[in-house]
């Protein structure tokens, strides 16, 4: 008997089979009729022969490209070898989604089963990645190093493991080794062009920029952006957002500006949740630096939206960029429930070890309320050692706010000492070419200066500043530390140097303070 007509007598007799669809295709029995088969089947035949009903209907549903059902039919028959199957002949659809639910399928393998292969141990180094877990990165690839030779694995794993060393070498400040990986691991993984190889370019832009070799990286992108066919949305989506972060590094507001208008041009028909995100988490942060705010909030907040369904580093950045938004435009109410919806996120998460950032959102809108109370008893702590890649990873630092602590609240001592400090960071930061952070950090000289009644010095740091932010209308730290820095620009008025991007900053200001 064929499956038409098995449907056909169940429904003849009765035998409570429900419609799924329109077209007659797909039914289901009644969820009670379904439990009294499945009890006679367990009274009448034996675990083993049910369990190989299990695999065949799992082997089907497989064939069907049904690949939850299948994982559900395999993980009843307790075959975890079938999983595994499964997952390493979808790993590469699966990972090339915006979905990630492979990450789920993959805990019901047991752990010995996941080492004994290298393709299932990088599925759980991609959703590490997506998470922002380097503490699972370096110990996926511990094991395999443990565990496997290669010899005899693809050029692809070899890249994806390439990808991930290369990662772990730029988070520990090895950018030339960080380099070295990313471009092995570039031409090991092939030409397909799928989010995975988008990853993979992206890190080796942002390994070139650290080295300092920021127009290779520029020219890599614009590359890759040339040679796509437009065919997957997820892979250009990571290309233009590429793009769009190098130059929001770069200091480059009006190309971050024309990158995002061609990822949203080339990706606008898209429903996936990867480009709706990134395209919105970018457009938030080119804003806020713009001060467009009411653009900027609307970003985050949608962002935000989809801060489960979508990777762990850009949801708590748009918290970040929603925070810094609504204190930026006096909304501090708004500010403090975003703070404690991040403090929630991290908590439903179970990341207690990012609470560092919500912690830092918090010191930095109670320096923009100026509440002293809390922002004094900072003054006594040791300043840790500063890495500039905290400021790209977070778009925020806990290092920056405690300088601007010690700038506006400090002794004589403490603003010298800053400002040796700081002198020292600007160069980390200047041969890194991360040019959004060289921006703060000498504003923050400027400021410094100033306090100490330096005014020539003060003056000179503040006209590199804005030589680096007028043509790009880079506004958002000149209104962020006003009280700092209205003093050193109302001297430069006095002095009969005013612009038209400091009677903008001084409009603003005006704006913002009434």
């Amino acid at each position: 008997i064929n499956g038409e007509d098995l449907i056909e007598w169940l429904n003849r007799n009765n035998m409570f089979v429900i419609e799924l669809d329109s077209e007659k295709k797909w039914f289901r029995f009644h969820h009670i009729f379904k439990d009294l088969l499945e009890s006679q089947l367990r009274l009448q035949l034996s675990n083993e022969l049910i369990n190989s009903y299990y695999i065949k209907a799992s082997n089907w549903f497989n064939s069907q490209n049904l690949v939850t059902e299948a994982i559900h039919c395999a993980q009843k028959a307790r075959a975890y070898q079938t999983i595994a199957d499964i997952l390493c002949q979808r790993r590469t659809t699966e990972l090339n989604s915006d979905n990630y639910r492979i990450g789920k399928w993959l805990e019901y393998v047991p752990f010995d089963i996941q080492k004994e292969r290298p393709e299932l141990l990088l599925i759980k180094a991609w959703v590490a990645f997506q998470n922002s877990r380097i503490d699972i990165i370096i110990e996926v690839l511990a094991v395999i190093d443990l565990n496997h030779s290669l010899e005899n694995v693809s050029p692809a794993i070899i890249g994806e493991i390439e990808f991930f060393k290369g990662l772990l070498a730029y988070y520990s400040g090895n950018g030339e080794l960080s380099s070295k990986y990313l471009e092995s691991a570039i031409k090991n993984f092939g030409s397909q062009k799928n989010l995975m190889l988008g990853e993979i370019q992206l890190m080796y832009a942002l390994s070139l920029v650290f080295n300092g070799e920021k127009d290779k990286a520029i020219t890599l992108l614009k590359a890759c952006v040339k040679a796509s066919e437009y065919n997957d949305i997820l892979y250009i989506t990571r290309i233009y957002g590429g793009f769009t972060l190098v130059n929001i590094i770069l200091g480059d507001l009006v190309n971050a500006k024309n990158a995002l208008a061609l990822m949203r041009k080339n990706t606008h028909s898209s429903k996936s949740v990867f480009s709706i995100t990134w395209g919105d988490y970018l457009s938030g942060w080119v804003a806020l630096n713009s001060y467009e705010i009411n653009e900027a909030i609307g970003c985050f907040c949608g962002v935000i939206e989809k801060r489960f369904l979508t990777d762990m580093f850009v949801s708590m950045s748009a918290y970040l960029g929603l925070i810094n938004s609504y204190a930026l435009s006096n909304r501090f109410d708004e500010a403090k429930n975003a703070i404690a919806e991040l403090r929630n996120f991290i908590k439903l998460r179970e990341i207690s070890e990012f609470e560092h950032v919500a912690n830092s959102s918090q010191v930095r809108l109670d320096l923009i309320m100026g509440k002293q109370e809390t922002l004094i008893p900072i003054l006594s702590r040791t300043i840790k050692a500063y890495d500039p890649l905290e400021v790209l990873f977070w778009l925020d630092s806990q290092v920056l706010n405690c300088f601007t602590i010690h700038i506006k609240y400090g002794t004589i001592k403490d603003i010298e000492k800053s400002i040796v400090s700081l002198c020292e960071i600007r160069e980390s930061i200047k041969a890194a070419n991360f040019m959004c952070q060289e921006l703060d950090v000498i504003l923050h000289i400027s400021a410094a200066f100033f306090k100490l009644r330096r005014s020539q010095e003060a003056q000179e740091y503040m006209s590199e500043a804005l030589g680096m932010a007028e043509e790009q209308s880079w506004y958002r730290p000149f209104v962020e530390f006003q009280e700092l820095l209205l003093p050193v620009l109302k001297e430069r008025i006095d002095n009969k140097l005013n612009t038209p991007f400091i009677t903008e900053l001084f409009r603003l200001t005006d704006q913002l303070n009434r």
